[in-house]
């Protein structure tokens, strides 16, 4: 079976991901980038470009972050380049993820509204009671003449 170009650079998105965060964590001193995640890594289709999205906790000073991830740039590819075997090291570009951040301002808004997550509200209209069989890993409807509570009646 041919594997197509997509999975290829999926593979080695998910190991520059992989290794990038690594050496962020453990080699890379700088304390403008301490606190700061990999979210994902996006590869051009000929592996020379990687696009890095980076996020971290809300205190951190994105600007000096990035000026950070700029600064260890060559350090990160040359790295890169020895832990994983690839023709061409691609060039690494760093962006700033904001999707965390606004991820959280529509849950807050959600929230707000008695529609998020353990708000007690319960459902959207229209959403019916449905529980998972733990046995199972089965969805099932939760049978309202049941007095068990655990599935339909057999």
């Amino acid at each position: 079976m041919a594997r197509t170009p997509f999975q290829r650079t999926a593979r080695v998105a998910s190991l520059l991901r992989q290794v990038i965060a690594e050496l962020l964590e453990r080699e890379v001193k700088d304390p403008r980038v301490r606190g700061v995640t990999v979210t994902d890594v996006d590869v051009t289709g000929d592996l020379r470009e990687a696009r890095v999205y980076v996020s971290g906790p809300p205190e951190l000073d994105r600007e000096a972050a990035l000026e950070g991830l700029s600064r260890a740039r060559g350090f990160l590819r040359r790295e890169v380049g020895n832990r994983i075997s690839l023709r061409v090291t691609p060039q690494l570009e760093f962006r700033y993820d904001a999707s965390l951040e606004y991820g959280a301002l529509i849950e807050g808004r959600l929230r707000e509204l008695g529609l998020g997550h353990g708000s007690g509200g319960g459902g959207a209209p229209g959403d019916d009671p449905v529980a998972v069989d733990a046995a199972e890993g089965d969805p099932v409807a939760d049978d309202p003449g049941d007095d068990e509570g655990d599935g339909p009646a057999t």
